[in-house]
């Protein structure tokens, strides 16, 4: 009977270390940008446009500064600005699921009436959330395109 007992304890300690250790993620495989990007994009296809009640104002991240001086594809994901001081390259990525730091931050200013979906990131962190516009922005409603030092906070 001691022997059950012995067993038992190891038993119950070895499943109490996996709950802990698959509950904080430690032993949880991650996903790829590429399944992130996949879940995102089929949200985003479910999803309801709805038009803007007026202008609001955007940041777009990229690695190339060619890809803020161009007409903005549907779908293409943009970040609601926040007051205060925009996040830099490492806190972009992190905040909101990025594949790589940015080297460049634009303003996109969308116009009245432009259909935008509206979802929380994923990939990203917790309470931060992206648009998409579902009709073509025009490179003049991309403005004020920043450079990114890398160790900054922008």
């Amino acid at each position: 009977m001691p022997g059950y007992v012995s067993i038992l304890r190891v038993l119950i300690i070895l499943f109490i270390l996996f709950v802990t250790v698959t509950s904080n993620g430690i032993a949880q495989k991650s996903e790829s940008y590429k399944d992130i990007e996949k879940r995102d994009h089929n949200r985003d296809d479910k999803l309801k446009a709805k038009p803007l009640q007026k202008d609001k104002k955007y940041w777009r991240y990229a690695e190339k500064k060619k890809d803020l001086q161009r007409d903005l594809h549907p779908k293409e994901h943009l970040t609601p600005s926040r007051p205060g001081r925009p996040p830099g390259p490492k806190e972009a990525k992190s905040r909101f699921g990025l594949k790589k730091e940015p080297n460049y931050r634009a303003d996109v200013i969308e116009k009245k009436g432009q259909p935008m979906k509206d979802a929380k990131v994923i990939g990203g962190k917790p309470g931060f959330s992206e648009s998409t516009p579902q009709k073509k922005t025009p490179k003049e409603n991309i403005l004020n395109i920043v450079k990114l030092h890398k160790g900054a906070s922008n």
